[in-house]
């Protein structure tokens, strides 16, 4: 078990990695473009990852899946399956709600 921790952290680190070059590429790239597009809200959710971790702090890690959003606005294709999930979620609730009345 502790050899598959082991892995799990040595993969945190590396997406660590990947995310701080990301940020600072776009830095390089000039001033004015890293403080027009959210690269600073990049960066400061990367500096939390620095940070030792705590219970305050892990959730504020959780914000880097909030980037995700970001290319939902930007890709119409993308929106429109966001759009046309939604209806199908309340449809599988539906369906939860009997499932747990049986388990």
């Amino acid at each position: 078990m502790g050899h598959i921790v082991k892995k799990l952290l040595q993969f945190d680190q590396a997406i660590i990695i990947v995310f701080y070059r990301d940020s600072a590429s776009k830095f390089c790239k000039g001033t004015w473009f890293f403080f027009e597009t959210p690269g600073v809200f990049d960066f400061m959710v990367g500096a939390i990852t620095l940070v030792p971790s705590n219970e305050a702090l892990a959730v504020l890690r959780a914000l880097i899946v909030l980037r995700v959003f970001r290319l939902v606005s930007a890709m119409p294709r993308l929106r429109r399956v966001v759009v046309a999930l939604l209806p199908a979620v309340s449809e599988v609730g539906a369906i939860f709600v009997p499932l747990l009345l049986v388990f």
